[in-house]
């Protein structure tokens, strides 16, 4: 949105991205999103492999089973079209830091429209 009056709070993703053009190396920048963007993906498929196992138990092991496969699906896609540059704001794929909020439209299990799922915790940021 341009430049900011002075005093202005500056994102925490900008401010890394600064740190790393200051100090001239990129290498804890990518190591920490690279990091929170894997951690997201094993904790999301963690969550949807432990909730397949149960998922024919009941209605409920059903519902939750499919919760958890809309979020590490959504998560996945989101964090794809946000590397592939289709999720960025300013129009470069390295400007978006949020890939959770870039998912794109999808069938859940069986054929069944869904919902993107609420994030709560966003370790990209």
């Amino acid at each position: 949105t341009g430049l900011k009056p002075a005093g202005t709070p500056v994102p925490p993703p900008v401010a890394k991205a600064d740190e790393a053009l200051a100090t001239g190396s990129v290498d804890e920048l990518a190591k920490k999103i690279a990091t929170a963007v894997e951690t997201g993906i094993r904790t999301r498929f963690a969550a949807a492999a432990e909730a397949a196992k149960h998922k024919d138990e009941s209605v409920e092991a059903g519902r939750k089973f499919v919760a958890a496969y809309v979020q590490f699906v959504h998560y996945v896609e989101g964090v794809h079209e946000t590397v592939m540059g289709h999720g960025a704001h300013h129009g470069d794929a390295a400007d978006a830091v949020r890939p959770a909020e870039t998912p794109a439209a999808h069938a859940c299990p069986a054929g069944a429209p869904c919902q993107k799922a609420k994030e709560t915790d966003h370790e990209a940021h």
